[in-house]
């Protein structure tokens, strides 16, 4: 665009997602998640607004979706349970406008006032064997086979020049162990035909977990360690008590 002489006007992402196709189990994932929060850092300063497409699966739903999930690229399922890329983009929108610090793999905003709020991610990027592979043919089982590595993330955050006291730390995570409705569908057998009461109980459980806790900065510094499981994101709200 300046190459051309364009006029200096705002950029707009207006269809930002991870695939083409409507097919793909990727998009019901954690790695659609965890791909979401590693581009919208990536994109600072780059772009002034990037919208998700698409908002729920029901848009993309046919004779051939009668499953609960059929790999759409909807932050919603066609029946309106949250995936891990509505959980990304809720994350993302909780940030102060300030920002501390942008990392590839985080990014710490602040309020006037001194609250700090940091989302982050453990995205694992995908395989030569994805690439190769038509998206629509790609099976749950193939998840772990297409990422280029499954290993852990540790994240230390040391904060100096802070009023000293005791701080909650308060932490949403969503990871294959605790949030990711395909995970939970997993553990239903991944039945078609749920009743209303099982479908209920997917929704309940296909949410982010929090977790609080307390930690004291002393002469001014605050630290904490953060694990993260493969293609987790998670949102961390730091406050003084």
């Amino acid at each position: 665009m300046e190459k051309a002489d364009f006029p200096e006007v705002e950029l707009h992402i207006s269809e930002y997602s991870l695939s083409l196709s409507n097919r793909n189990i990727i998009n019901d994932s954690c790695m659609k998640g965890a791909f979401l929060v590693y581009n919208a850092i990536s994109c600072l300063g780059k772009a002034d607004i990037m919208g998700h497409w698409l908002f729920t699966d029901a848009y993309a739903d046919s004779q051939d979706t009668g499953k609960l999930l059929f790999g759409g690229c909807g932050l919603l399922t066609k029946d309106g349970i949250t995936k891990p890329a509505y959980y990304a983009v809720e994350f993302l929108n909780r940030l102060y406008r300030r920002i501390l610090r942008i990392h590839p793999q985080y990014l710490i905003t602040r309020s006037e006032r001194g609250s700090i709020r940091i989302i982050c991610h453990n995205m694992k990027k995908l395989n030569y064997y994805y690439y190769v592979t038509e998206e629509d043919s790609l099976q749950i089982k193939d998840i772990p086979t297409v990422m280029e590595n499954r290993e852990f993330l540790m994240l230390h955050f040391r904060f100096t020049q802070i009023k000293d006291g005791v701080y909650r730390i308060k932490q949403n995570r969503l990871n294959r162990s605790c949030g990711s409705v395909q995970d939970n569908w997993g553990k239903l057998n991944r039945e078609s035909d749920l009743t209303m009461r099982e479908m209920e109980y997917l929704k309940n459980i296909s949410t982010s977990a929090i977790t609080i806790r307390e930690d004291e900065a002393k002469n001014g510094v605050l630290e904490f360690d953060i694990s993260m499981e493969p293609d987790e994101i998670c949102y961390i709200h730091v406050l003084i008590k």
